[in-house]
Formats: C-alpha cells, structure tokens, sequence
C-alpha cells in the first residue's frame, strides 16, 4: 500500500492478535518513522512499556494489535529530518496459538477453500452491454473478442479482512486523453460506457489477513496472444499500451505456505535492525500482510 507523506493509508483488521512490523527503509541511515494511528473502540495497541505512542522509529521496530472486533488502522510516514527519504516496507502478521487437535488429522494440513461461488466479474463490452461471468471465466476473450469498456467485481461473501482493488488505463482516442482511473473497490465500476473509449490495461490488488490468496489474470488485447500474472498485485497490457483489451479473465487461488510460530519482541528506539533494505521510490510506505500462523 502506497502512502504519500503526510497521509494515512487506512487498513483493514480483522478480529485477532497482529503483529505490525517495521521491515526497512530506502534510507537506512536516517530512515523515515511510521506512526500508527488505531480506532480506539475496537482496537487496542500493546506497547513496550517505556513507550509513550505507537511510533516505530527505525527498520525492526514492531508493536502488537489486539482486536475483539474487526477495525480500521491508519498507517503513516514521515521523514526523520527535512526533505529526508519516506520510503518504508512495514508488515502486518496475524499471531496465533494454532488450532486444538480433536482426533485424527495432521497440524497444518489444508484450510478451508477459498469460496468463490458469490465471485462475479462485469465487462462492459462495446456492441453488447454488460457481461456478467464467474470466476476464472473469459468476458469476451479467445472465442468472442470484443472491445471491453469497463468493469466491475462483485464478491458479496468477500472473506473479511481482505482487500480486492482494481483501475483500468485508456489510450484514448477521439480527442480523448490517454489516462488511469482511480483505484477503486468491489462493487464499483471503473471504466466507462456508451463513449467508444476501449480500456488499454489493467491493475488488479489483492491484501488483507488471507495472506494465502493470490490474483491469476489473463487478459487479451487486440492483435497479441494473451497475456497472464499472478501474485498478490496484477498490471497487465498489450505490446505497446495502445491495444485495445478484447478479453478478460480473473480468478483467485490460494497458496499455501509453512508456518511457524514468531517469537515477538519489541524493539526499542535506540536499536536498529534492518531486515534486508529494499529500494522504493522515495513518498511511499508499503504495507504488506503475510498468512495467518497456525502450529
């Protein structure tokens, strides 16, 4: 998550106990700090206990969230001394004492499935209207390519917790100026209709506490074989950007990974610890989630 200086990215949290660590920053000299900012009815934040605010100031620094209801987080960045560098990777991490064993079956076999049933992706397609599919299903695409002029996602039984977004890009056309619409939610359209303006791309964004889900997107764009990604943040677009997109298909998939237990500390101001530094544009602190632990 992208967060200009002196902003505050909200972030979604379920019920539970999170840990939200500060990973690293582009500058590791003089490193920007994060401030968290919680809502007080549903959420509560654990603090070392010389600690006088949720501030982490330096890469490694971490703090604990304990939530009896879901709740909303803001995250915010700010540079340590005039015109300083607020690039940050922080992450939040579910904590969890594992699951108490009944009988039979291994600790840490498979969760539950993913429920895509409620899953629906509109396509507005020129000459048609709008097209309605379910998951891992083509609007237009191979057999039927149309120009598609928007879209939307509809997941009514969404898991809570987690975070589908999605913008499209238009190369423009007919006196209209090539651009991306904003980054927007399920259940809104983003795109147009009625107006001939073909999308020429697409960016799809997936987080929360399912840290196991990822996006697998396949998109056709006039005159080009399809085009796929996977992962947890999805662009896609022709050869030169221009192409019209006459095709689209999004489906989710987990991932399942090995967990263990982390041992928490906290760490206090005057330590830093950085966790293998990773270059980002300078103006953004980057959230990321990771899955929830299980013994």
């Amino acid at each position: 998550m992208a967060v200009a200086k002196g902003q505050r990215k909200p972030v979604e949290i379920g019920r539970g106990v999170f840990l939200l660590r500060y990973e690293s920053a582009e500058d590791d000299a003089r490193p920007p700090f994060v401030r968290v900012h919680a809502d007080g009815a549903n959420l509560d934040l654990v603090l070392e206990p010389d600690a006088g605010e949720p501030v982490l100031w330096q890469p490694g620094a971490c703090l604990v969230i304990r939530a009896e209801r879901p709740g909303r987080l803001e995250v915010e960045v700010a540079s340590s001394h005039p015109n300083g560098s607020v690039a940050a990777r922080v992450k939040v991490e579910k904590l969890s004492q594992g699951d108490a064993l009944h009988g039979a079956g291994p600790i840490g076999g498979a969760g539950q499935p993913l429920a895509l049933d409620g899953f629906r992706l509109l396509g507005h397609v020129a000459g048609i209207g709008d097209v309605t599919v379910a998951a891992d299903e083509w609007v237009a695409g191979p057999r039927a390519p149309s120009r598609i002029e928007g879209i939307a996602i509809e997941w009514p039984d969404k898991p809570a917790g987690l975070e589908l977004r999605y913008a499209v890009k238009f190369a423009g056309g007919r006196g209209s100026q090539a651009g991306q619409s904003r980054m927007t939610t399920c259940g809104r359209f983003a795109g147009t209709r009625g107006r001939a303006l073909p999308l020429s791309g697409i960016i799809l964004e997936i987080d929360g506490m399912a840290g196991d889900v990822d996006l697998a997107v396949e998109a056709l764009f006039l005159g080009s074989a399809p085009v796929r990604a996977g992962g947890k943040r999805v662009a896609l677009s022709g050869p030169t950007g221009r192409e019209p997109m006459v095709g689209l298909r999004v489906n989710l998939v987990e991932r399942r990974a090995v967990v263990r237990m982390p041992v928490v500390s906290p760490v206090r101001p005057a330590a830093v610890a950085v966790d293998e530094p990773v270059a980002r544009p300078s103006g953004r602190v980057r959230v990321f989630r990771s899955p929830a632990k299980q013994s």
